[in-house]
C-alpha cells in the first residue's frame, strides 16, 4: 500500500460518512506532495523535519513505542491555513475537522511506514542513509528542535 492509499484509509476512518471519500486521495496528494508533485514517505518525513515544532515528535513516530501527539496548531503551522482550508473544502469537511483528522493521521501514517526507526521505501532509505541512519535522523530532529 502506498502513502496516499494508507493516508486515505486512515483519514476515511477519522472522517467517516461526513467526507467525500472519492476526493480524499487527490486532496491528500495535493496537500502532502513536494515541489515536483511527487510524494513518498521520505519526502514527507523531510518536510516534517523542517518544522521545528514537529521535528522533535518525529522520533516517536519512527520508533516502535507510543506515538507522541501532533496538535492542530502544528498542522496549521506546517501547511498554512489556506492549504488546510482547500483540503477541507475538497473533501467536504470543516477546516477544523480536516486539521484534527490530519493531526491524528500523520503520526500513524509515519508509524505505519517505519519499523524500528527505519523508514520503508527506497527514497526514504536513501534519506536515512544520507542522515546517518535512524540515529542520525533523530540527531537532526533534535537539532531542529533545540534551535
Amino acid at each position: 500500500m502506498d502513502i496516499i492509499q494508507m493516508g486515505t484509509k486512515l483519514l476515511a476512518d477519522k472522517f467517516g460518512d461526513t467526507a467525500d471519500l472519492g476526493a480524499l486521495p487527490g486532496a491528500l496528494q495535493d496537500l502532502l506532495a513536494g515541489e515536483g508533485g511527487d510524494l513518498d514517505i521520505g519526502g514527507l518525513v523531510q518536510k516534517l523535519m523542517q518544522n521545528q515544532g514537529v521535528s522533535g515528535l518525529l522520533g516517536s513516530w519512527l520508533g516502535d513505542g507510543a506515538n507522541e501527539s501532533l496538535s492542530v496548531d502544528h498542522i496549521f503551522s506546517m501547511f498554512g491555513g489556506e492549504k488546510i482550508q482547500e483540503f477541507a473544502s475538497s473533501v467536504g469537511v470543516e477546516t477544523d475537522t480536516a486539521a484534527e483528522g490530519l493531526a491524528q493521521t500523520l503520526p500513524d501514517l509515519i508509524d505505519n511506514f517505519s519499523e524500528g526507526g527505519s523508514i520503508l521505501g527506497d527514497a526514504a532509505n536513501s534519506l536515512l542513509e544520507k542522515a546517518g541512519g535512524a540515529s542520525g535522523l533523530m540527531g537532526m530532529a533534535k537539532g531542529f528542535f533545540s534551535k
